[in-house]
């Protein structure tokens, strides 16, 4: 698209610079005409193409940014709520590892109404990649500090703005084995019954995170994530157990 608009304005720039002189040595025009349109072109070319112009000098540019270590990855307080049989709420309080990765604006303008989704889920099985059974693109949730939030503005900074993959939780007595041996995924909404919205453990996945935003190009990364099941306390020790790698 840019391509195309830079040989528009080069074609029309170059007919009126040879047309107008050519013009002008016929004696068809004069030298204050000549002066005027030699001056109305540019300011009637940055008319038309002025958003184009802005988005192709000024535009956002983003990146993903990933390590297995803080901010990226940290231990933090968890709380589960939910109710019995008798309606009765109940609160359990343990602890989460987080997993989220972070985008850079390095560009000249704002990002606008960025959104983020897993975009492809694949596991490893018979020794060869294979699609997740009904897996549908879903978006994840910015780290803003309140759930469910699906757009976010990005400005240009070298400050990165999170983004939430998932979380593994540490077992409890009140818990069943199973809600505590699974990656959670920070899906925003739910999609289907059949939607997977855990990762087993000992397993291997890989998915490709697509970044997009309204007046920005989008951007994809793929990831590969294993976990063995086992908590750790020390973080340092629980990133031997699971590895999420770009990829």
């Amino acid at each position: 698209m840019m391509g195309l608009i830079y040989f528009l304005l080069v074609l029309i720039g170059s007919v009126y610079f040879i047309c107008m002189p050519y013009l002008f040595y016929q004696e068809k025009i004069t030298v204050s005409e000549l002066i005027t349109f030699l001056a109305v072109l540019p300011l009637a070319l940055i008319a038309i193409f002025q958003e184009m112009l802005k988005r192709w000098f000024f535009a956002p540019k983003l990146f993903i940014d990933f390590k297995l270590e803080a901010p990226f990855c940290s231990k933090t307080p968890f709380y589960i709520t939910g109710k019995e049989r008798d309606s009765v709420e109940h609160r359990i309080t343990t602890e989460a590892y987080g997993f989220r990765f972070g985008v850079r604006n390095t560009g000249k303008s704002q990002a606008k109404l960025c959104e983020v989704y897993i975009a492809e889920l694949m596991e490893f099985k018979n020794n060869i990649w294979s699609d997740t059974e009904y897996f549908q693109q879903v978006h994840l949730q910015w780290d803003r500090g309140e759930p469910g939030i699906q757009y976010t503005n990005i400005n240009p900074s070298p400050v990165r703005t999170l983004c939430d993959i998932g979380h593994i939780v540490k077992k409890t007595d009140k818990m069943f084995e199973e809600e505590a041996s699974k990656f959670s995924l920070s899906q925003v909404y739910i999609i289907g019954g059949y939607q997977p919205k855990h990762l087993d453990s000992n397993k291997k996945y890989r998915f490709k995170i697509i970044v997009s935003a309204e007046n920005a190009g989008a951007i994809s990364q793929n990831f590969e994530l294993h976990w063995s099941g086992k908590w750790r306390d020390d973080a340092a020790e629980m990133f031997k157990e699971i590895v999420i790698k770009k990829v």
